[in-house]
């Protein structure tokens, strides 16, 4: 009897199972660590992707450094030759995403050779960034590394934003224009600093309520770091960022079936409001750039969409053709020289590709937008869709394709509709089959044999 009890019980060295981790932790460790803190490594240096370090004779930013690190980890670990791991199957979304891809190529071949350089450079940027895309809505299903790695992306922002406040050597630039002082970091564009810091300031707050420590007020440790971003966000005067963050809040703070925690949403809402309110007060030039707007003045937009539109309807099936139409619309709106950007998403699209090539796009990023609204009951709760709801929102003013936060957030998007869907039949299957679902969970249904998870 003494020896068969002794039998049972875990002996001393003994090596532990990855099963034997509960939870979601079970997914988590079954990803190699290499590609693990690679990936969060890469997440981290999003926001601080501008910093640049010398590399012999060329200079390569820290992004693309930690970049090259996990993609080149991930291939190792994930590839047909493998036998334990493969690659991940393509979401729809994605799908549609390479048949835009596949239009734009096919314009490479009519277009002028002054721009094929250039109109290279941005097809192998876009066939990276939907790479990522590919990956990261893999790898972002397990919620402790979706975690982690967003909080990654929050504390690469939470450096930039207190580096630039605080002044520090390469850090802060001013510009100064007739509306007042305008801060930037790292020579990035105020516009996309603003939108970086207010997507980081949406995933702290998040992280705060999402955060269950021991004591209440550990919450507020989550919450602090939220106001450098806010002051950056403001400081750089950009209205584009904070209505981006005001919408994104605002639907991180809609109420779904998994939000229990009324009182402290609404406090929440209060502080973050009043601590913006008072940041616009104390550097006005964000609010004389807002009171510009209602008087019609949009910074040259103005212009810009009407041109915009009659270059549509002019070419509404093909487009312009990539990096030439830059140039079309810069005649067009008065500029001798130089290019000119459509400043929003559908038109740069439509400008670019036609309709031939953004409906395929739209549909992508529209199936993007449905997966998030469907996961908000799920165990991320509303902050995919806003998250998503910001970029887009930032895409009506600006044109952020060829940016890695966009296409992150469109892969955590996916991610967390595809969790939704596994989440939803796991519950079907509780219904339906009672008695072997109480079986399964009491551990007698788990064959040597199971078919496990790969990420």
């Amino acid at each position: 009897m003494l020896t068969a009890a002794t039998a049972r019980l875990p002996q001393r060295g003994a090596p532990r199972v990855s099963a034997a981790r509960p939870g979601p932790l079970a997914d988590y460790y079954r990803i190699p660590a290499v590609v693990r803190w690679s990936f969060i490594g890469f997440i981290g240096t999003m926001p601080l992707e501008a910093a640049d370090l010398p590399i012999t004779s060329s200079t390569f930013s820290v992004a693309r450094l930690a970049g090259l690190a996990f993609f080149a980890s991930y291939i190792f670990f994930y590839n047909p030759l493998s036998g334990k791991r493969s690659l991940p199957p393509v979401p729809a979304a994605l799908s549609w995403f390479l048949v835009y891809l596949l239009i734009f190529a096919a314009n490479g071949v009519f277009l002028d050779a002054v721009y094929f350089r250039q109109f290279v450079s941005i097809f192998l940027t876009l066939a990276q960034l939907m790479l990522l895309f590919w990956i990261a809505s893999s790898l972002l299903r397990v919620e402790t590394l979706a975690r982690r790695a967003l909080i990654a992306f929050a504390a690469g922002a939470v450096i930039c934003a207190a580096g630039t406040l605080v002044g520090l050597p390469g850090f802060a630039t001013v510009i100064t224009s007739r509306f007042g002082e305008r801060v930037t970091a790292l020579d990035f564009n105020p516009n996309y600093l603003a939108y970086t810091m207010a997507v980081a300031a949406v995933i702290l707050i998040d992280t705060g309520l999402e955060a269950k420590p021991r004591f209440g007020w550990m919450k507020g440790l989550w919450i602090a770091p939220v106001l450098p971003l806010l002051a950056l966000m403001v400081r750089t005067g950009s209205r584009t960022g904070v209505a981006a963050f005001a919408i994104g809040f605002i639907a991180c703070m809609l109420p779904n079936r998994k939000s229990r925690r009324r009182l402290i949403v609404i406090f929440l809402s209060v502080v973050v409001v009043a601590s913006l309110i008072y940041l616009v007060l104390q550097h006005p030039t964000v609010l004389s750039r807002f009171e510009q707007s209602y008087q019609g003045n949009l910074a040259g937009r103005q212009n810009i969409i009407p041109a915009s539109v009659d270059m549509i309807l002019q070419q509404p099936v093909l487009g312009w053709q990539p990096v030439a139409y830059w140039e079309e619309l810069a005649r067009r709106v008065g500029q001798v020289w130089g290019v000119r950007d459509a400043h929003n998403l559908v038109f740069h699209l439509l400008l670019e590709v036609g309709f031939l090539g953004a409906v395929p796009f739209l549909i992508g990023l529209w199936l993007c937008v449905i997966g998030a609204w469907k996961a908000r009951a799920g165990k991320f709760g509303n902050l995919p869709f806003a998250l998503l709801a910001m970029t887009l929102s930032a895409n009506l003013t600006h044109t952020y394709l060829g940016r890695k936060p966009q296409w992150l957030i469109l892969a955590f998007a996916a991610a967390a509709a595809a969790t939704a869907v596994q989440r939803s039949a796991a519950a079907r299957y509780l219904i339906r089959h009672p008695l072997r679902s109480s079986a399964r969970a009491a551990g007698n249904l788990f064959p040597a044999n199971a078919r496990q998870r790969q990420f």
